[in-house]
């Protein structure tokens, strides 16, 4: 519960910091380990499944498939935990952090392609147009978001040193004192002060811009200094309109991007680069896609020729380069057509680069089906059962090979002081898009 209320919405990102305490303390105290295992395991099913209720409309199967994995992680962080702290019985304020953030990378990373959403550390991030630049994330620019979930989980294992000194059950599995108590206090005074301080002075200080002449002492970022002027533009399409696709209301949601780009175009000063959000067209606009298109009658209101004829008179019609997200098509082996999530860069003047990313990391079940992604009728047998879609319509993605660096020629501008809410919001004053969508 208190894990999922660090998360918008509500996002009371201060839960996050006490999340691990009662779960820990339970498998501290607990003479019967494998009941622990099993509660915990129940309770973080029900907590992956809220929290990842948006797959529900794709596939229920693997929404619950995807959930017991992420839930998995629970008893196994505690299973290790008790192990250790039994065996050595060291302070908690280390052995949290540490074997915790040890399952929150291997969950990020490896197991079914890796699943990285709700690590820890993500819940200290601003998600509301009215948050500041948070401290605690800078540490990032040190150890990732690995760094942040540490810091973090420091201050569960702090407060378990804490209950656990102050209780001083016979039953405990180590007995604690002041040295003890000091030791845990200290520490995480050092560390979560250190990063507050250091992430002070990330926020403060300006980055000089080195090696390049012309802005010589320069600074980036910084009030009265220079900078890339970057614009995002995010809708809130509904999730419903993604599963029953309307011809009518897909034309209104594409040309709702257009307008939103052409009014943050006029933005002041007026941004070199717009992104706009993934899958954000109606159709492919790959080559492939919209050759295709051409010498065919045209009968509907938008398709891959239209949709990319449409984006190339966007970005003249703004003058920026524009960045956004689409389906990608080809054709691999034997004339078998399949499909990527892409990038695609469209020029000031209205050219779409050759050059083009695909997704590299998939989403569990939303985007590939994991262990029968190569074993066709285990996979037809997950569509007919678990997908709303049918067994015949595979909606699953390749992955991507390579990564991508996309170059741009764009002048520095004067950065803005204490930026404003205001850059956040549409030209009806709104925001464009969940609160949740506004964490970078």
């Amino acid at each position: 519960m208190l894990f999922s209320l660090a998360f918008p919405r509500p996002g009371w990102a201060v839960l996050a910091h006490v999340a691990l305490v009662p779960m820990t303390l339970l498998a501290a105290w607990s003479a019967r380990g494998k009941r622990v295992l099993w509660t915990s395991l129940l309770v973080a099913i029900f907590m992956w499944l809220y929290l990842l209720r948006w797959l529900w409309p794709v596939t229920g199967g693997g929404n619950i498939g995807l959930a017991v994995l992420m839930a998995s992680y629970t008893p196994a962080y505690l299973l290790v935990w008790r192990c250790i702290h039994k065996r050595f019985q060291l302070p908690a304020v280390l052995t949290v952090p540490l074997v915790y953030v040890t399952f929150e990378f291997i969950r990020g990373t490896f197991v079914a392609g890796g699943f990285g959403w709700f690590g820890l550390g993500h819940s200290q991030a601003p998600w509301h147009p009215d948050h500041g630049a948070s401290k605690l994330i800078q540490v990032a620019s040190i150890g990732g978001e690995w760094a942040i979930s540490f810091v973090v989980a420091m201050s569960s294992g702090v407060i378990v040193d804490l209950i656990m000194a102050r209780t001083g059950k016979q039953h405990a599995p180590s007995n604690t004192n002041v040295k003890r108590v000091a030791f845990s206090v200290g520490v995480w005074l050092i560390v979560f002060g250190g990063a507050m301080w250091y992430g002070q002075q990330r926020i403060q200080d300006p980055f000089v811009i080195e090696g390049v002449d012309e802005f010589a002492g320069d600074t980036f970022l910084a009030d009265g200094g220079m900078g890339v002027a970057i614009a995002v533009v995010q809708t809130n399409v509904p999730q419903s309109n993604k599963i029953r696709r309307n011809a009518e209301q897909l034309v209104k949601d594409f040309n709702r991007v257009m307008e939103l780009t052409l009014a943050v175009a006029q933005s002041d000063p007026k941004p070199s680069i717009i992104l706009l959000p993934e899958t954000v067209t109606p159709w492919p606009i790959d080559a492939f896609s919209v050759a295709e298109e051409y010498g065919k009658e045209y009968t509907g209101p938008l398709n891959s020729k239209t949709v990319h004829e449409a984006l190339m008179e966007l970005a003249q019609a703004t003058g920026c380069y524009l960045v956004l997200g689409s389906g990608r098509r080809a054709i691999v082996g034997e004339g078998k057509v399949k499909r990527w999530n892409a990038v695609f860069v469209y020029e000031p003047t209205g050219q779409r680069r050759e050059q083009s990313y695909s997704k590299m990391h998939r989403v569990p079940f939303g985007e590939y089906i994991p262990w029968v992604e190569d074993v066709p009728w285990l996979k037809s047998l997950f569509f007919k059962y678990f997908s709303p879609y049918g067994e015949d319509n595979d909606y699953t993605l390749q992955a991507g090979e390579d990564r991508t660096v996309f170059e741009f020629n764009v002048p520095l501008v004067k950065a803005v002081p204490d930026g404003s809410p205001d850059q956040f919001t549409g030209p009806d004053g709104q925001a464009a898009g969940t609160h949740r969508n506004l964490r970078v």
